[in-house]
């Protein structure tokens, strides 16, 4: 397991700071908790609510038992603090602490569902153009 970092400690104290102003919470499945109102979704959801929730329940179970924080963080913090500069690192975090920056970690979970859906109803509409390149067409007929 990678825990330590050869980056320097200032690095690696960035790189920290760095996370909690990216996700405060420091959430793995924070963008699970994001629903949309819409009919389609509320359908899909309901049809998936079940699955949901036992595959919610069994992450955060073994996240709480394998990846709780004082494990994850370093880790995390590590990662950062090898990619990046000191000066790289205090870039992204005045961007995460500006107004822009907040708006992008209070929005991103609810962005990304939005692309998530658009990705998922185009797939959805092309299934057939997919089975028809992945089969041959008397295996269809």
């Amino acid at each position: 397991m990678h825990t330590e970092s050869a980056a320097d400690p200032e690095r690696l104290a960035l790189a920290n700071r760095l996370i909690g102003v990216m996700d405060p919470s420091f959430a793995p499945d924070s963008m699970s908790d994001v629903r949309s109102s819409s009919p389609e979704t509320q359908e899909s959801d309901a049809r998936d609510a079940d699955r949901r929730v036992r595959v919610k329940s069994q992450t955060r179970m073994f996240a709480a038992k394998y990846l709780p924080p004082e494990v994850s963080r370093p880790i995390v913090a590590s990662a950062f603090a090898d990619a990046f500069v000191a000066s790289e690192l205090r870039a992204m975090i005045a961007f995460y602490e500006s107004p822009v920056g907040r708006k992008l970690v209070g929005q991103n979970a609810e962005i990304l569902l939005v692309i998530r859906r658009a990705f998922d109803n185009i797939l959805q509409q092309r299934r057939r153009e997919l089975g028809e390149a992945t089969v041959p067409s008397r295996e269809l007929e």
